[in-house]
């Protein structure tokens, strides 16, 4: 599985019936995860560099790669360490989810 998270905003309802991992140890492993799948896109983009891989991939993994990125950057400003704020945390969140769910 690629992404461990709700992922409800993204279309993936598998996982509705959780809440993301707000523990410092998630972040971690939030982190960890955008890195290792960037070093997978890394090597699948030199393995098809001179392959025509299809346009829908390669859009589907600059996307990865952008999203890795932004969490890779994101890191570096632990926001959340301040997990509520007058625009986000369980206070704005929670609500939201019964628009976000089937």
């Amino acid at each position: 599985m690629l992404w461990h998270s709700s992922g409800a905003a993204t279309g993936d309802h598998r996982y509705d019936d959780r809440l993301d991992d707000r523990s410092l140890a998630g972040y971690a492993s939030r982190l960890a995860w955008a890195h290792a799948v960037q070093v997978r896109l890394a090597a699948w983009s030199a393995a098809h560099s001179r392959n025509a891989a299809a346009a829908d991939e390669r859009v589907s993994a600059r996307l990865l790669q952008h999203h890795c990125s932004c969490v890779a950057t994101g890191a570096q400003f632990p926001t959340y360490l301040m997990p509520l704020n007058r625009l986000e945390g369980p206070h704005t969140e929670l609500p939201q989810l019964v628009a976000y769910m089937r």
